[in-house]
């Protein structure tokens, strides 16, 4: 799923930070568990349908 993909990355680019010496802070971890979640409720909001719709007689 898309959260799941969304954390994995956030997830990355957090450890990575720690590794170059950045701090990790509430705002950091709230980030990284929420941003996955509300991305997909976004997209499935958002999305535009991709039915074709009947032709008009």
């Amino acid at each position: 799923t898309i959260w799941k993909a969304r954390f994995g990355i956030e997830a990355a680019a957090l450890v990575g930070g720690v590794v170059l010496g950045g701090t990790v802070g509430w705002g950091t971890v709230w980030f990284l568990v929420s941003i996955g979640p509300l991305v997909q409720i976004a997209l499935a909001r958002l999305a535009l349908p991709t039915d074709d719709p009947e032709p008009v007689r």
